[in-house]
């Protein structure tokens, strides 16, 4: 039985894979339970030679390589890995981050016991040029997921919310968010475990910086993706913001703004 599919989406991370793989073979969870689908978007470095030297090594039930034409969007090649997948867990790994010796057990162990929890995600280290530094997130609350992402872009989720329809989108650079968004929408109870199990690499080169580029539009993009997850006055900020409306600005990088942001931003406007 294929407990959990762990799948990597890679482009061009050939030098942080060793680390990435190391991760997955120290585990103290079985790796005989597990897949590993590595899906590698046109790499022009040695990847694909870096990653089938791990073959055999792994100890995992399958560990298979997809080599794909170049996209240059994570979440379409999560997504395609993902529909290879045949687990009864899901987990997306990027390249350049890596696990903690307990994460996989740890947040199978709590979906395991707790039928009614749908994701698990757990506090983490971020590491940047400034040093490692250990991120304490808060409980989940929907209210907050509104406003801003407070959730690691890994985290281990059921299948069954892949399975009806849930799936990372290209026009939005803020994928995780929307994807979370998209699970807790199908009914997911979101749980967290205090402890830092996963490693997350802030570098000039990743995807999240890009999308840090274009905050507003991404964030814009998540609220017309997900218009029942949203009040009105904040679907009708998201529509005029991608119109260049100068009454629609983008607000603090990160937050999508709340309905009482953006009517008292309209009533200094008036009084302009």
């Amino acid at each position: 039985m294929t407990l959990i599919s762990i799948v990597i989406p890679n482009y061009n991370y050939a030098h942080f894979l060793e680390r990435l793989f190391d991760s997955l073979v120290t585990q103290n969870f079985p790796l005989e339970q597990a897949e590993i689908i590595f899906v590698d978007d046109g790499s022009t470095d040695n990847s694909i030679e870096k990653a089938h030297r791990w073959t055999g090594l792994l100890n995992c039930s399958d560990f298979r390589i997809i080599s794909a034409d170049h996209c240059g969007k994570p979440g379409i090649v999560r997504n395609r890995g993902l529909l290879e997948s045949r687990g009864k867990y899901l987990l997306t790994l990027d390249p350049d981050d890596y696990l903690e010796p307990e994460y996989i057990s740890s947040c199978i162990e709590v979906l395991e016991k707790e039928n009614s929890t749908g994701l698990v995600y757990t506090n983490y280290y971020k590491q940047s040029s400034a040093g490692r530094k250990e991120l304490l997130l808060p409980d989940f609350s929907a209210a907050d997921m509104r406003s801003q992402n407070l959730l690691p872009p890994t985290a281990i989720y059921r299948r069954k919310y892949f399975d009806m329809g849930a799936r990372y989108r290209d026009n939005t650079l803020y994928e995780d968010w929307d994807y979370w968004i998209q699970l807790l929408m199908l009914g997911a109870k979101f749980h967290h475990i205090r402890k830092p199990l996963y490693n997350y690499l802030v570098h000039e080169n990743s995807f999240s910086a890009a999308a840090v580029k274009d905050d507003g539009p991404s964030k814009a993009k998540i609220v017309l993706n997900n218009p029942d997850f949203f009040n009105n006055t904040v679907r009708t900020w998201a529509a005029d913001h991608l119109r260049n409306r100068n009454y629609a600005p983008s607000f603090q990088r990160g937050i999508i703004p709340r309905p009482q942001d953006i009517t008292r931003l309209l009533m200094t406007i008036e009084k302009m």
